[in-house]
């Protein structure tokens, strides 16, 4: 009938009160209004943590009744959510900061993959900077 153009191919879809929502390969799940010509605007109401472990994940609640969903997790990706609104709000990446050492600029190295020296043990199939 028609064709949208994803981040990823739909593993799973749904249809209620003319409302597509679409599990995405990559995690991501997507809502769009259903229309006969196509043309709804895709709307990315979560983003997944691609590979590994969740390491963290906080949910704050405002005194305005607000609130966001913080996560981090193996694939060295923090990320924020509305769980009210359903919306994305942030996506960051946890990188390596460098370390002054006896005056000189050195870069903290990164441990082995499975490995716990110099960090915890991780379960990710990459490391953070891929």
């Amino acid at each position: 009938m028609w064709s949208l153009a994803l981040e990823a191919a739909p593993r799973s879809l749904d249809l209620h009160n003319e409302v597509i929502l679409m599990a995405l390969k990559n995690g991501s799940i997507v809502e769009m209004p259903m229309t006969a010509d196509g043309k709804g605007t895709a709307n990315i109401v979560m983003t997944s943590h691609c590979d590994g472990e969740l390491w963290a994940c906080e949910c704050i609640s405002f005194e305005d009744g607000s609130m966001r969903l913080i996560t981090s997790s193996d694939d060295g990706r923090i990320l924020c959510y509305d769980p009210i609104t359903r919306k994305v709000l942030a996506e960051g990446d946890v990188t390596v900061k460098e370390v002054k050492d006896d005056g000189k600029k050195k870069k903290k190295k990164k441990a082995k993959k499975g490995s716990s020296k110099g960090g915890a043990s991780t379960q990710a199939k990459t490391d953070a900077s891929e």
